[in-house]
């Protein structure tokens, strides 16, 4: 019962996330791409891996997201992501085709990284 109540925060449920400076609704729970599977993830030389096993992904400072219209343009190699309401632009985040690695010390590749520090989670009234 301690194990699964320790997991509560990873299970799917029915949130949306929005812009904490305008509230503008940007993407869903089921948006989040997860990335909790160390076994898979590329044991390189980056100081955010953590000897013995990750931070558990219930730390994670971001969530990693697919690319969507949203984003804006994402022609370039790497780049920020902003709020795309006009007036807003708060920085949510940012992007990099190449990869980005999590607090957790996972890598996810492409990385369309948004910090939850920025956002803010509403119980979704259509589901």
């Amino acid at each position: 019962p301690a194990i699964m109540d320790d997991l509560a925060p990873l299970l799917p449920s029915k949130h949306y996330y929005s812009c904490q400076k305008c509230r503008k609704q940007l993407f869903k729970t089921c948006d989040i791409k997860e990335h909790d599977d160390l076994d898979s993830a590329p044991k390189l030389f980056h100081k955010k891996y953590h000897q013995g096993g990750a931070t558990p992904a219930s730390e994670c400072t971001s969530w990693f997201l697919e690319e969507d219209s949203w984003f804006g343009d994402t022609g370039d190699l790497t780049g920020k992501v902003h709020c795309p309401t006009e007036g807003c632009g708060l920085t949510l985040g940012s992007y990099n085709w190449s990869g980005g690695q999590c607090s957790c010390g996972r890598w996810v590749t492409p990385s369309f990284q948004v910090n939850k520090g920025r956002l803010d989670q509403f119980v979704d009234p259509e589901e």
